[in-house]
Parts: C-alpha cells; structure tokens; sequence
C-alpha cells in the first residue's frame, strides 16, 4: 500500500478510537513499516499542530549537531535574518512547498532565540527598555 493511503486509512481508524477520549490522532509521518502517531487535545489548533511536526522534522535532521543552546544570541539573528531572505526569494521565485519549507526554517530559529531567553541562559542583552522605562539585564 503507498504511504498516502496507509496514511490516510491509519488517521481514520486513529481518529475513531481516539474521539471516544476526546482527543485528535495525528499520523505524523510513515517511514517504511513505522507509522508515528502523535495524540493531541483540543487545546492545540491543528494548524499549530501540524505546523510544529514540519519544524520537529526539520530539527531531527540535524541532532546531530548538538542543539542551539549554546549558540549565541547575534549568531541566531545573523541566521533568521538570512533565513528571511530566502523565504522573501521563495515566495517570488518557488513553489508553494518552498516557500512552506522556508516558513519552517524562519520558524526554527525563532524558536531557537525564544527558547534560549525562556531559558534564562543568555546573558549578553544590555541597555534594554521595557515599556518606556529603563530596565536591567539579567543579573
């Protein structure tokens, strides 16, 4: 059976036992025989949903180079800020799955930055503003 099929007959019959639990099966990908299924509640729209497996995807392919988190925080924007110029250029030039691919990678080293100051990790942003006033850095 070619994967589209298997998945679509996968998600339908993962779609009827999990409904009885008030929960959305999702087949997230198939790669020969292994079908990944992720279970989610409603509290995640499934367009954020499917829009995080593309950027885990993604993530995956590259676990081999030991995450972001000791990247510094002008090297990420350097990135985004490349990352942005190639998804300008796919949006005019490429195709609609490009330019999908590119939104994954924008997205990416968002999150890379958004993870590292959740983190508490950083420590080389100074002289910021909040709300008009002054405020200290970290420390």
């Amino acid at each position: 059976m070619m994967n589209e099929e298997r998945r679509k007959k996968i998600s339908e019959s993962m779609k009827k036992i999990w409904a009885k639990r008030k929960r959305k099966a999702h087949v997230m990908g198939i790669i020969g025989k292994k079908t990944t299924v992720a279970i989610t509640n409603d509290a995640v729209r499934s367009e954020v949903y499917e829009f995080s497996v593309h950027m885990e995807r993604k993530l995956k392919k590259r676990d081999a180079y030991g995450g972001w988190r000791h990247l510094p925080l002008d090297y990420l924007k350097q990135k985004l800020n490349s990352e942005l110029t190639e998804l300008q250029v796919a949006l005019q030039y490429e195709s609609d799955e490009e330019v999908m691919d590119e939104c994954v990678d924008v997205a990416n080293f968002v999150m890379f930055m958004w993870d590292i100051m959740r983190s508490g990790t950083n420590k080389t942003r100074t002289g910021l503003v909040h709300r008009g006033k002054k405020a200290k850095a970290h420390g």
